[in-house]
């Protein structure tokens, strides 16, 4: 068998094979896409985790240092008061010189005395008349209770500049009076310096809001003064739940100490309101008795970059494993396919092998079916060469005046022409052994015990006999009779085996273990010498001479038994002769016949060119049915032969290689004789009648028949199986 011709019978198998790496395949794109997307999800959330713990700490950096910066600046005001001052221009000098030397961080100061009069001011950069009201209206707001550490006392908001100032008052006595200094920091300045340089990815920005939730310091100029809603003038985005994140993020702000999230925001540009997802980090800032919150912000446009590049780095992987992936499981299913091909050419080879050891059994057999031919038509004309012979001794013996040694020549003859009559009995016996009778449904338990009873009075009174016979019932498919044939020959056999033993003991016994019924006629005779032991079944082979026997009963025994389904062993030694018969035993209850059918799953077909494999695969598409084709007996031989259960059907050709299709399923019926075995042929053929008969297979059937009954097997009901008919 060549391989394409194994690659052609096998082409469901491998449309299965395409089909699975198909399947494989898809998988395998959806596990990588699953990969890649859980792979881009989780650099994505690390990402932003990252950010967010960075912004936190930025928000946490930018806080303390503003907190040490305005700490430094009451620092310096205690430093230039550390000592009292002479008079009031050197109170104007040395705040002249500190305002200057911080230029343009301070707005102004002004001095007050102890009955709330202004007593020197100082504006750097020029003074006009707006910045002046604004600098003593604010100085003015705070009390003049005594305190020796310059303090933050409050900040005042300059709806025109659009900017806060920060108010710290300083005690101060000059030529001992008590004054009060009052000094405004300008709080934009405080974010130039302190806040704006420090840059977020480039993109990113902070503000601070005070208690108030009021933004006091932002990089945007229109944002300070408000709490973040009010910058944006009405909600024209047609979501109603537009605002619900920024509402969100303003409680967890008031809430919590610090903490990081990912936000939907809303920005206004003129009148057109902005959608923006950000990274926001913030953390509580305690300035005296106040707590600002400094908010750290990163757009999530910035992250694009990165995760782009992730993104085209893992696209160009998953390209790279896609494609490994169809080119391994390409490979994967040529190796497959060339598995399965080198798997069929070994299961051909171990076939082979077993049908090997069978054939020369098969020609046994072909000889044994010649010979009862044969000897069919010998027993027939012996009879008739006998049947006078035997009637004029008959007449001689009767004659008066026969003398007594002539008598006794007769008698001799008489003798003579008994042995030929039995020669003539087993000729017929072994030939009537082929004739297709039907097998019965009996008990073999019943059968056996008639049987034991006829041993029983029939062994001499020199040979003690013993017999156990199970109490369950057994039941089995043979003819009549056939027991009764098989121990007589046996029990004869052991017999003239005891005649010259010191021991003689006959036993036969009837035991059924699991699923078979186990047949033992024993004896204690002389045994049967290894040399000769592989021949007593060949017909006409006898120890006993030509005088004693003809060589037929042994022949006939266990073809009598194979016809039932059954096999022989044989165990001898100088000590005895042990014959082990092995029957399969049937259940005749419908239902349990009807379930074995109904479990039936996987059909091996054994085809020719004559057999349309298409029109079967329609009938079978959707089934439950695992269909197997093969175009070898061997193959499907050998699968058996290690997994008798493997198949629950299997359906022959007639024509096949090395064998025909009966002496295909007969190797098959052995190795497991439960199987559900059918025979087909192109027309209904008489001379498959004696083989069905006899168990060889269930079914016989056309190949017309069998496209229309296998239509069937895709039914429920387990009656519409081919074979379900009958045994």
């Amino acid at each position: 068998m060549n391989t394409n011709s194994s690659r052609k019978n096998n082409m469901p198998f491998a449309d299965i094979v395409q089909k699975s790496g198909l399947v494989i395949a898809l998988i395998l794109v959806i596990i990588i896409l699953y990969f890649d997307y859980n792979s881009f999800q989780t650099y994505s959330n690390v990402l932003i985790k990252q950010q967010e713990t960075e912004l936190l700490s930025i928000a946490r950096i930018v806080g303390d240092n503003l907190n040490n910066f305005l700490n430094q600046e009451r620092d310096k005001i205690d430093v230039t008061f550390s000592k009292e001052c002479n008079d009031l221009s050197e109170v104007h000098d040395r705040n002249k010189y500190l305002l200057d030397d911080s230029f343009p961080l301070y707005k102004g100061y002004v001095l007050i005395d102890k009955n709330s009069n202004i007593v020197d001011l100082v504006m750097p950069g020029g003074r006009d008349s707006y910045r002046e009201d604004r600098l003593i209206s604010g100085a003015k707001k705070y009390s003049l209770e005594k305190n020796y550490r310059a303090e933050i006392v409050g900040k005042n908001y300059d709806p025109k500049e659009g900017e806060f100032a920060l108010y710290l008052k300083k005690s101060i006595r000059v030529s001992g009076n008590p004054y009060t200094a009052v000094y405004a920091l300008d709080l934009t300045e405080i974010y130039n310096r302190i806040i704006k340089p420090v840059r977020i990815n480039g993109g990113g920005y902070i503000y601070i809001k005070d208690t108030e939730n009021t933004i006091i310091m932002h990089p945007v100029k229109e944002e300070i003064g408000t709490t973040g809603f009010q910058s944006i003038y009405e909600n024209t985005t047609g979501d109603p739940t537009a605002f619900d994140d920024m509402f969100r993020w303003n409680s967890i702000q008031k809430r919590d100490a610090e903490g990081f999230d990912v936000i939907n925001i809303y920005t206004r540009d003129n009148e057109v309101i902005n959608p923006e997802t950000v990274i926001g980090a913030f953390t509580k800032l305690y300035i005296q008795n106040e707590e600002w919150t400094v908010t750290a912000i990163l757009p999530m446009e910035v992250l694009s970059q990165p995760l782009n590049q992730f993104l085209s780095i893992f696209l160009i992987i998953t390209l790279i494993m896609f494609m490994i992936a169809i080119i391994g499981t390409a490979v994967v299913m040529n190796i497959i396919r060339q598995n399965r091909e080198i798997n069929y050419l070994r299961e051909i080879n171990s076939g082979m092998e077993m049908i090997q050891k069978q054939s020369d059994e098969i020609r046994n057999y072909q000889r044994i079916q010649s010979l009862g031919m044969m000897s069919s038509h010998i027993a027939h004309e012996f009879n008739n060469f006998l049947t006078p012979v035997m009637v004029y001794v008959d007449l001689l013996e009767s004659d008066p005046d026969i003398s007594e040694e002539n008598h006794e020549l007769l008698k001799q003859m008489s003798t003579s022409l008994d042995q030929a009559k039995q020669l003539s009995t087993d000729l017929l016996s072994f030939a009537r052994q082929d004739t297709g009778a039907k097998l019965n449904y009996m008990d073999l338990r019943d059968e056996t015990e008639k049987a034991v009873n006829m041993v029983k009075r029939l062994t001499p009174h020199k040979i003690k006999f013993e017999s156990e016979i199970t109490d369950e019932d057994i039941h089995l498919y043979g003819r009549n009779g056939s027991i009764e044939h098989i121990l007589l020959n046996l029990c004869k056999n052991a017999f003239d085996a005891m005649e010259n033993s010191e021991e003689r003991l006959l036993r036969v016994t009837l035991k059924k273990e699991t699923d078979e019924a186990i047949l033992t006629v024993s004896d204690t005779g002389c045994g049967i010498p290894n040399e000769t032991i592989e021949r007593i079944y060949e017909p006409f082979y006898t120890t006993k001479g030509s005088r004693q026997g003809t060589g037929l009963g042994l022949s006939v025994v266990r073809n009598t038994v194979t016809s039932m389904g059954g096999r022989m062993n044989v165990k001898s030694s100088n000590k005895g002769t042990t014959f082990t018969i092995h029957f399969p035993v049937k259940e005749y209850e419908q239902a349990k016949t009807l379930n074995r059918l109904a479990a039936i799953r996987r059909i091996a077909i054994i085809h020719n060119k004559r057999m349309n494999l298409k029109r079967i695969d329609e009938i079978f598409k959707g089934s439950k049915y695992l269909i197997e084709y093969f175009d070898h007996p061997a193959a499907v031989i050998s699968i058996i032969q290690r997994n008798k259960h493997y198949f629950g059907m299997v359906i022959s050709s007639y024509h096949t290689p090395i064998m025909n299709g009966v002496e295909t399923l007969n190797i098959i019926r052995s190795l497991n004789p439960e199987i559900r075995l059918i025979l087909t042929s192109q027309e209904k053929l008489t001379e498959f009648e004696w083989y069905l008969n006899n168990g060889y297979f269930d079914r016989h059937i056309t190949l017309e028949d069998l496209y229309k009954e296998l239509s069937l097997l895709i039914s429920s009901d387990p009656l519409n199986l081919p074979g379900a008919t009958g045994e």
